[in-house]
C-alpha cells in the first residue's frame, strides 16, 4: 500500500512547485490507484485499496492525498458501504472437483511429470511438499519460487529457465506432463516460448485469470488459488491411495504413481550426477558462489544471506 503526497487541489494541473501526475504515472504499474479529493471519502477509499490489495493475486495499491485534504478535520464515517460491486465477480472461485480430478487422472497416466512452481505457491508450502513426496513428482522453480520446496530434498530440481539448472531445464524440456502452479510461463523461464515443453501436456493453476493463456495455452487451467486446488487434489489423492493401495517404494507413500515415476526419477538422477551444479575459480579470485557455500557449511546451513540484484539470480 503507497500513500503518497500531493499539491492542493486548487494547484492541480498549474505545475505547481513537486507536482506529480503519480495517478497518471503509476496506472500501468499498480493494481488501482486513488487520487482522494473530499476528505469524507478517506474511509471508504482505504477500506477499498486494503480489500483490493489483498484480494485475488495480491499488488499495489496506491493512494494520492491532495496537501489541503491532509489538513482537514473530519469525524470519519466508518460504515460507508464499499463501491467495488464488481471485485466480488473478479474473484477466484472454488476449485471444481471435476478439474482436479482431472489433474490426479493425468498424473496417474504421465511418465515424465514436473511441477513448475512458482510465486503463486508462496503461502501452500506444506501442501506442496506434501503432493511433492505422495506423487515422488519432482520441482523446478521459478526465481520467485525458490524457497518454497526445499532446495535440499532429493525432488528438487532447483531453478528452471535462462539462469536456471541444466537438470531443470532438461527435465522440464523432456516432461510429458507439465504441472504450472503459480506461474505466468514468464520469457526468462521459457525463452521461445513456442518452443517451450512441446511435448507435455500443460495444466495450469493460477489466481489470475489474465495469466492464464497469456504466454503459454495450457491443456488445462483452473482459475483459483493455488492452495485451494492442492489442498483438493492432495484429499483426491489420499482418498484414491485408500481405496486402492499398493506396495511402497522408495518415492511417495505407496502410491499407484511411483511406478510410474520410477524410471523418470532414474533419468533425472543420471543427469544430476552427470551435470552437477558447479563453478568455476579463476587464478585466486573467489566466487560469489563459493563464498556462500562456505558460509553455509561454516554456519550448518543456518545463515542468512542478502545479496544484490543480479547476483542471487545469476
Amino acid at each position: 500500500m503507497a500513500i503518497t503526497g500531493q499539491v492542493p487541489r486548487g494547484l492541480m494541473g498549474t505545475d505547481a512547485f513537486q507536482e506529480v501526475p503519480l495517478i497518471d504515472i503509476t496506472r500501468p504499474i499498480t493494481k488501482f490507484n486513488y487520487l482522494v479529493l473530499d476528505v469524507e471519502d478517506i474511509p471508504r477509499i482505504v477500506e477499498e485499496a486494503f480489500l483490493l490489495a489483498t484480494s485475488g493475486r495480491l499488488g499495489l495499491v496506491l493512494i494520492d492525498i491532495p496537501r489541503d485534504i491532509q489538513k482537514e478535520l473530519v469525524v470519519p464515517n466508518w460504515n460507508k458501504p464499499i463501491m467495488l460491486p464488481g471485485n466480488a465477480s473478479r474473484l477466484p472461485k472454488l476449485p471444481e472437483k471435476a478439474h482436479l480430478e482431472e489433474i490426479v487422472r493425468l498424473i496417474s497416466v504421465s511418465k515424465r511429470s514436473v511441477v513448475y512452481a512458482g510465486e503463486g505457491c508462496m503461502d501452500c508450502s506444506e501442501e506442496l511438499r506434501w503432493f511433492v513426496g505422495f506423487t515422488g513428482i519432482p520441482v523446478a522453480s521459478t526465481l520467485m519460487g525458490l524457497g518454497i520446496f526445499p532446495c535440499t530434498d532429493d525432488l528438487s530440481l532447483h531453478m528452471l529457465g535462462m539462469h536456471g539448472t541444466i537438470l531443470a531445464n532438461y527435465a522440464v524440456d523432456r516432461s510429458d506432463l507439465l504441472l504450472a502452479f503459480g506461474v505466468r510461463f514468464d520469457d526468462r523461464v521459457t525463452g521461445k516460448v513456442q518452443a517451450f515443453t512441446i511435448n507435455a501436456i500443460i495444466g495450469h493453476i493460477d489466481i489470475d485469470p489474465t495469466e492464464i493463456g497469456k504466454n503459454k495455452k495450457p491443456h488445462l487451467s483452473i482459475c483459483t488459488d493455488v492452495k485451494l486446488a492442492l489442498e483438493g487434489i492432495n484429499t483426491i489423492l489420499e482418498k484414491n491411495a485408500a481405496e486402492q493401495p499398493t506396495a511402497e517404494n522408495k518415492r511417495g507413500k505407496g502410491t499407484k504413481f511411483n511406478d510410474n515415476v520410477s524410471a523418470w526419477i532414474e533419468e533425472i538422477d543420471e543427469q544430476k550426477e552427470k551435470y552437477p551444479p558447479s563453478y568455476r575459480t579463476f587464478g585466486g579470485a573467489i566466487p560469489p558462489r563459493y563464498a556462500i557455500q562456505l558460509l553455509d557449511e561454516l554456519t550448518n546451513g543456518n545463515a542468512i544471506i542478502c545479496t544484490g540484484v543480479g547476483q542471487h539470480q545469476m
